[in-house]
């Protein structure tokens, strides 16, 4: 027995011979099995695809179910507010030129409620507002698409107004998104609210805002009007107040001038405790000048002396006309000494200066006080004193006036 295998089995051995199939079994088991797999695939794919077309329709009943009350919430809001939600496809009939519009009115028709525009029989929503919108409004809004459209923008904004079957206007503020399907072809969804109360607020707002522009212009021009006047009134206060201390004559200060400073630098004084002097001159035989050339000439004399004391006083010093032909020069913080060449240098410029007809001198009576003793009376006192004094030596002099307070 050659070519016989033997398999041990507890200790006995068996011999194994192999079977001998031929090609007609060998193709009949291989169609068997085949046949059975197939059969097998068949089954599984056959569940499989039930199972998953099962969770399919599920699936889309829920998806559904949650559209129609997404589409249900949105009826409510739109029929409830003042909201207009509008889809349309656009496209491109030319070059440039996006005219194919075709809107889905979805919830458009809705607005009608609150947005009572004139809707002919042969007109869709979206012509009946295109045409119910003011040509400017239109214009403008045509410029937005087309910005968005060929600019690649996401979407856009604007506002309008759109004129309603009784003629009111309504304002609308619109947001809409664009598509861009391809470079001829977009899809948009637009949504408007009604803007017009919030608008009539605005141009109320707009109306008090120039209303306060004019009301403050107005103010502007009252006060620009009231500070002129009260400059034109302090004008005439300050001519008032010179007219008041000032001679009419001479131009120099006044009697009711002189006597002011006077008081004011006899305080002075008393705070700093030092001198103050005062200078009293008089034009020597001035009457007989008046009587001889009349008293236009004396007018004259009076004022051109008046300029020589001005020209010859100090920033300190206060000229005045006392009255008639005397004047009085106060000398403020100045001593004996100052005071009398200061006078002397008045009566020089008097005496060299040219008079129409003839020579003019005066007579100078000087005096210092410290404000520490007496008062200003005494101060004039003294003065006036020592202008008697000149006058007695001869005229055309100075003569100080000695006092127990002269420094």
């Amino acid at each position: 027995m050659a070519n016989v295998q033997y398999l041990n089995v507890n200790r006995w051995r068996v011999p194994l011979q192999r079977p001998s199939y031929s090609a007609d079994n060998i193709d009949k088991a291989t169609a068997n099995v085949a046949g059975r797999m197939r059969k097998n695939v068949v089954k599984h794919l056959t569940i499989a695809l039930a199972e998953q077309n099962s969770a399919l329709i599920e699936q889309n009943q829920i998806l559904e179910s949650r559209l129609q009350d997404v589409q249900d919430d949105i009826d409510v809001l739109v029929r409830s507010g003042r909201w207009l939600i509008w889809h349309a496809d656009v496209a491109e009939t030319e070059p440039g030129f996006a005219n194919d519009w075709r809107f889905r009115s979805d919830y458009a028709e809705a607005a009608l409620s609150w947005l009572p525009i004139a809707v002919d029989d042969n007109q869709d929503f979206s012509t009946a507002i295109t045409c119910a919108r003011p040509p400017e409004d239109s214009e403008i809004c045509h410029v937005n698409c087309s910005n968005a459209l060929y600019g690649g923008l996401p979407g856009y904004s604007q506002e309008f107004r759109v004129r309603t079957r009784t003629g009111d206007i309504r304002w609308l503020a619109e947001t809409v998104a664009v598509e861009h399907v391809s470079p001829t072809q977009w899809r948009l969804t637009g949504i408007a609210i009604d803007i017009t109360e919030s608008k009539q607020v605005e141009q109320e707002l707009e109306l008090m805002r120039r209303e306060v522009m004019s009301q403050n212009a107005e103010l502007q021009d009252a006060q620009a009007e009231l500070e002129a006047q009260n400059d034109e009134l302090a004008r005439a206060n300050a001519r008032l107040e010179s007219l008041a201390t000032t001679d009419g004559l001479t131009g120099l200060k006044n009697h009711r001038a002189f006597q002011e400073a006077l008081e004011h630098e006899w305080r002075g004084a008393q705070r700093h405790g030092g001198p103050l002097s005062l200078i009293f001159l008089d034009i020597d035989y001035f009457k007989n000048y008046n009587d001889a050339y009349g008293h236009p000439a004396g007018d004259e004399v009076l004022k051109q002396v008046g300029i020589l004391l001005m020209e010859g006083a100090r920033d300190i010093d206060c000229v005045a006309r006392y009255g008639g032909e005397e004047f009085v020069v106060l000398a403020p913080r100045t001593d004996a000494e100052g005071v009398l060449a200061l006078a002397e240098r008045f009566r020089r410029r008097i005496a060299a200066a040219s008079f129409p007809h003839r020579k003019i001198t005066a007579s100078f009576g000087v005096a210092t006080q410290r404000a520490t003793f007496g008062d200003a009376k005494i101060l004039i006192q003294t003065a006036d004193a020592g202008l008697y004094a000149a006058k007695a030596q001869g005229r055309n002099c100075v003569s100080l006036a000695i006092t127990e307070a002269t420094a």
